[in-house]
């Protein structure tokens, strides 16, 4: 979803009134090929006095690996049919951002489906107008191929719903989860862990996931059919037991162990005589599944005639792999 955007629309608002509370600006920008044929310059929107503008994150398990996020708009159209276009377009042609202190706090787009307005006035009635974040990657197809980092595998999801690291949007990899004996790797090699770090983010001093790599195919079935996004983003996140997120300007990606550690806790009150203390959801069995579809391998060591050289010697037979090079490197011997 790259491209030149153009600004449409834009409201401001403070969360606890004219005197108090966060400044928000909500702007609604145009794909440029479409913005551009139209003339005028952007102007401001009426918010409904009530619920005007929602921010909700959806309720998911403590273990889901995504976390999407909606917006819901009220405008006041003071004109008959004054936001047709926000929903006579297609997917990805409507950009959301919310600005929170003048710093971009959410990003997502329009969602032409979700688009309700009433035909029994001419004016100043109210307009409700969705947003998602993450919701086109359930319509996308993967797109990637040959061997992928994990890393690279999220940023073409994440693509997809047009939510790439620009324009303000940032990454922040919170990983604590590491392989066994990466810390005794790190001290023989005297480097420290990447822990996920990105660019202005934060770091978790877990595995860093530009370096985990996985085979595209596997999100490809028997006929080339591709998955979702949204179905290979879960499948490269559930295992490493991480979650992904947009809040406060960047998608985060991190795990529990992340989030406790270094986003504080709550101490829990108890009130009355009527509390009870509960265990959440165990696991005690995994399983492992090993694609039946591969066609990759990660060393080959067939040979033909031609790549070796037989140079026989007393009592046995030794042969030489040929790489064309200057000097024969010593291959297999029978």
């Amino acid at each position: 979803m790259e491209g030149d955007w153009v600004l449409r629309y834009y409201s401001e608002f403070s969360s606890g009134g004219a005197r108090g509370g966060a400044r928000y600006r909500v702007e609604i920008y145009e794909r440029g090929e479409r913005g551009e044929k139209r003339e005028g310059e952007a102007r401001e929107v009426w918010l409904a006095r009530e619920g005007g503008a929602v921010l909700e994150w959806g309720e998911v398990g403590k273990l889901d690996p995504v976390q999407g996020s909606s917006l819901t708009l009220r405008l006041v159209s003071r004109s008959d049919r004054e936001f047709t276009g926000l929903y006579s377009a297609t997917c990805g042609e409507w950009r959301v951002d919310v600005l929170r202190e003048g710093a971009l706090y959410w990003r997502g787009w329009i969602d032409p489906e979700l688009y309700e307005e009433p035909y029994a006035m001419c004016e100043g009635y109210e307009v409700e107008v969705t947003a998602s974040d993450f919701g086109a990657m359930e319509r996308c197809d993967f797109s990637g191929s040959g061997v992928m980092s994990v890393r690279d595998v999220l940023e073409v999801c994440l693509g997809s719903c047009g939510l790439e690291e620009c324009d303000g949007l940032g990454r922040v990899w919170g990983i604590s989860t590491g392989f066994a004996g990466g810390e005794e790797r790190e001290e023989r090699e005297g480097g420290e862990s990447a822990g996920g770090e990105s660019a202005g983010g934060e770091s978790g001093g877990g595995v860093d996931l530009g370096e985990v790599y996985i085979a595209a195919e596997n999100f490809y079935d028997e006929d080339g059919e591709a998955l979702s996004c949204r179905e290979v983003a879960e499948g490269v996140l559930q295992p490493l037991g991480l979650r992904m997120v947009q809040r406060g300007g960047a998608v985060h990606v991190f795990d529990l162990n992340y989030a406790i550690e270094h986003w504080g806790r709550r101490e829990v009150y108890w009130t009355g005589d009527d509390s009870a203390l509960g265990v959440d959801r165990t696991y005690n069995r995994v399983r492992v599944k090993l694609s039946t579809y591969s066609e990759s391998s990660g060393c080959d060591g067939s040979m033909d005639a031609d790549d070796v050289v037989l140079e026989p010697e007393e009592g046995e037979a030794v042969y030489y792999v040929d790489p064309e090079w200057d000097e024969l490197l010593e291959g297999f011997r029978f």
